[in-house]
């Protein structure tokens, strides 16, 4: 605490003032990793990979919903009907489609599989925290921004949420 006095004792109106809104620093001080755009998403997408990635193909689908999920992005790319949503060749039209789009995409380009089911869900994630990042550096500043975004990716909640297939992490409407 003592050299904090010390600093505000010396420090100019200035440095104070600057230090309160929160500005870049000054020449000469350096920058933290929030501060700068692309090695801040680099941060967060490899924190993306750590996380996300490795639990994609584990565990199986844990119940009939999670195949019942499964199975509509599975027949919506092969009966090619992009707009009405199928179940075991029933009409299912309780849930709104774009999860079940991103899963097929999915589907099409790695494979009809427990990971690709799970890799749109993990993929909206990232698109999220990078969402916020964008958000918290217009809105606060360049750390927030940072910040919020590495709190999305190490969330308990959207990581859980993506442990299933159920589309619980991609809008509904």
């Amino acid at each position: 605490m003592w050299p904090v006095l010390n600093f505000l004792s010396h420090a100019s109106e200035r440095q104070i003032l600057s230090i309160l809104r929160c500005q870049m620093p000054a020449e000469g001080m350096s920058t933290s990793v929030g501060q700068r755009l692309w090695p801040s998403l680099v941060v967060i997408f490899i924190l993306w990979l750590a996380i996300f990635v490795p639990g994609l193909p584990q565990p199986s689908l844990f119940d009939d919903a999670d195949g019942a999920h499964a199975e509509a992005g599975r027949e919506m790319l092969t009966l090619h009907d992009y707009v009405t949503l199928h179940e075991n060749g029933i009409r299912y039209l309780e849930k709104a489609p774009l999860p079940y789009w991103a899963m097929a995409v999915s589907f099409r380009l790695f494979g009809v599989s427990e990971s690709s089911a799970r890799l749109a869900q993990a993929l909206g994630v990232l698109l999220l925290a990078c969402l916020l990042v964008q958000m918290g550096r217009r809105f606060f500043s360049a750390d927030a921004g940072f910040w919020v975004g590495v709190v999305c990716v190490t969330s308990f909640g959207p990581y859980l949420f993506t442990r299933t297939s159920r589309s619980m992490c991609l809008p509904k409407d």
